[in-house]
């Protein structure tokens, strides 16, 4: 009885927190990612309009205030959302 009530304890546990037997996903070789400040991220949307902008905040957050095309996807979200709905920038 004990093993069975440890077992389901454990399962949902396992469900709570995302872990699972399945291997993470590989990163893309090809991503790069680096950090900028606003001023150089103001510039290159000025300068181009090939881009992403990604929202991580709180759909709060985003409503009291955010940037024009900003996508919301909440920091919480990302990894289950991010690979629907963020558009492919691959040529």
């Amino acid at each position: 009885m004990f093993k069975r009530i440890f077992a389901t304890i454990l399962a949902f546990f396992m469900m709570l927190f995302g872990i699972s037997n399945r291997p993470a996903p590989e990163p893309d070789p090809e991503a790069v990612y680096q950090k900028i400040s606003a001023e150089e991220a103001y510039c290159l949307m000025q300068d181009n309009d090939d881009y992403i902008l990604l929202d991580v905040r709180t759909e709060a957050e985003y409503a009291e205030k955010h940037i024009e095309g900003a996508i919301l996807i909440p920091n919480t979200e990302l990894a289950g959302r991010a690979a629907e709905e963020l558009p492919d920038k691959k040529p």
